[in-house]
């Protein structure tokens, strides 16, 4: 049979994440809604991530392109734009990093446990970075010294 534009069109991507990875199917332990960040648990099932103390929540894989319930597969977006009316970001070729909701992506820098996720190239987009690394960035504490000088005349 003939095969139209849009199922070339389908092949070609399928294949195109087949080698590049820019999305992941996963199975979910959890509900997820569309375009919320998703990581791996303990058990390798999807679940929303999120930045703090909860090590079996992040890192964060990427987003979701599609929401999904428990026990269903979903696919996750990795690397390369990702559009959504989810979003709503303000600051718009600025950097966007995993927030501390569970699912969350914030435009705030974290001080501390800071995963980026991508850069907001308009207000319903994220490009994504791909970068799966957190970094647990301490700001610099700042010290002060102070010198003083005492000066002695004697006149005679």
């Amino acid at each position: 049979g003939t095969t139209g534009w849009n199922g070339i069109l389908d092949n070609n991507i399928d294949d195109f994440d087949t080698h590049l990875h820019t999305r992941l199917l996963v199975t979910l332990e959890q509900g997820v809604g569309e375009a919320q960040a998703v990581c791996l648990g303990p058990g390798g099932l999807g679940r929303l991530a999120r930045r703090g103390s909860d090590s079996d929540r992040k890192p964060a894989l990427g987003v979701a392109i599609e929401s999904g319930l428990a026990t269903e597969e979903i696919r996750v977006q990795r690397v390369g734009p990702f559009t959504s009316t989810v979003y709503n970001f303000t600051k718009i070729g600025r950097p966007v990093y995993l927030g501390d909701t569970q699912g969350s992506l914030t435009q705030t820098r974290p001080a501390t446990d800071i995963q980026f996720m991508g850069i907001a190239t308009a207000a319903t987009t994220i490009l994504l970075g791909g970068n799966v690394m957190v970094e647990d960035y301490q700001a610099p504490s700042t010290t002060t010294t102070t010198t003083s000088t005492t000066t002695t005349t004697t006149t005679t």
